[in-house]
């Protein structure tokens, strides 16, 4: 009853078919640790909880329908450009570190002399 709640308030919010972002839910309590896991390859999601509350179900359920979302068709290609992104700023990184340590916020080997170092206070 609450999942079909979350499901269709989610749609609308972000303006797609409720279609879209209901699937299985499924509920685990008397877990160690609370947590949601999404299988997006099954279309599975499973929240964990220690004891049953409503209001984490609920928030958490709503994570999973936004989730949900994301991993429709569009997630492949988030992926995608997530991945791209990281590669062309580890590679902007590196070539900045080659050409210029001091841009790259790399410390120099040698202590700059100009300047006394400042003691650093007991614990």
């Amino acid at each position: 009853m609450l999942h079909e709640t979350v499901c269709p308030t989610v749609a609308e919010e972000f303006h797609v078919h409720a279609d879209k972002v209901r699937g299985q839910v499924i509920i685990v309590l008397g877990a160690e640790q609370e947590r949601t896991v999404a299988d997006g390859s099954t279309g599975v999601y499973t929240i964990y909880l220690n004891q049953w509350d409503e209001t984490a179900f609920l928030m958490s359920d709503t994570r999973l329908a936004i989730q949900r979302i994301a991993v429709g068709d569009s997630w492949d290609r988030l992926i995608r450009h997530v991945v791209l992104r990281a590669r062309l700023v580890s590679s902007a990184d590196a070539v900045a570190l080659r050409n210029d340590r001091k841009s790259a916020g790399v410390l120099p080997t040698q202590p700059d002399q100009s300047h006394s170092p400042r003691p650093i206070p007991p614990f």
